[in-house]
């Protein structure tokens, strides 16, 4: 199972290389600028958009599917795609409660560094300038992929191996750490951390990875809707005070609270097969 983590990193770093390599010049090198540069001038249209971020999803969803069909569980099980212990009536709660890991994720960033990496300012400029259908499929794209695929390996197949074996507690920081490594440099690796371990926390407590996928989807559809209301793009939207910002923080915090109280009451059950 701990042979999964390489082939991530082989996926991660290779895809992005391979999209970037097709616009270069015959000779020209892909060096880090040359990539923050395409990155910066390219991302934000849908086709490239989707050269991006399409064949990393299937790939990691590929991955998933295929090494829980080696195993002994039934595939979907292995998984998590159960019902799990939750009751629905607390997923609002969870889903509100994503918002409140990107204060925390803001804040670590802001002490971190001086300044975001081209590829956030690029993804920004994604979510911000589109219009009309583009920004609705750029939207989609961004927030239901990876709510589902990253979710089927990382806090699927991966995280219900290392639950087996595991602390749960250290199975999620693995798991989170894996997760932040997938993304592309260190201030967006830093930036997700927080948010990984708290989908790791909800796919452990609610022994299902359904919550895990409810509630990433709907952070990244909240996340990119908030940061076309903030004026400066270089800034985190955090970073910019306004009443919606402050009504967000004070709604995301109180349903945080109240999903922690919530899954510390749940009592999950693994198989003991892996």
């Amino acid at each position: 199972m701990l042979a999964v983590f390489p082939v991530l990193g082989l996926v991660a770093n290779t895809v992005i290389p391979m999209a970037i390599g097709r616009s270069l010049e015959p000779g020209q090198e892909l060096t880090r600028e040359v990539q923050d540069t395409w990155i910066v001038e390219q991302f934000p249209t849908p086709t490239e958009f989707i050269s991006i971020v399409g064949p990393l999803q299937i790939s990691l969803l590929a991955l998933a599917f295929i090494a829980a069909a080696i195993s002994p569980q039934k595939t979907f099980a292995r998984l998590g795609f159960v019902r799990g212990c939750l009751p629905w009536r607390a997923l609002p709660l969870l889903m509100l409660s994503g918002s409140a890991m990107r204060v925390f994720e803001t804040l670590l960033v802001s002490l971190l560094f001086a300044d975001p990496s081209a590829q956030v300012l690029a993804m920004r400029k994604a979510f911000i300038e589109l219009s009309g259908c583009s920004a609705v499929f750029v939207l989609l794209c961004g927030s239901v992929l990876p709510g589902f695929c990253e979710e089927a390996v990382f806090r699927g197949f991966v995280l219900r191996g290392l639950l087996r074996r595991l602390n749960p507690w250290l199975a999620v920081v693995l798991v989170g750490l894996a997760f932040a490594a997938i993304h592309p440099g260190l201030y967006i690796a830093v930036l997700v951390f927080p948010t990984g371990v708290w989908l790791g926390i909800v796919a452990w407590r609610t022994a299902s990875i359904w919550p895990a996928i409810v509630v990433h989807v709907f952070f990244n559809l909240a996340d990119a809707c908030l940061e076309r209301t903030t004026p400066d793009p270089t800034k985190l939207y955090f970073l910019q005070p306004s009443l919606l910002i402050g009504i967000v923080l004070l709604v995301s915090v109180i349903a945080l609270v109240a999903s922690i109280r919530i899954l510390a009451r749940l009592r999950p059950a693994y198989s003991s097969s892996a």
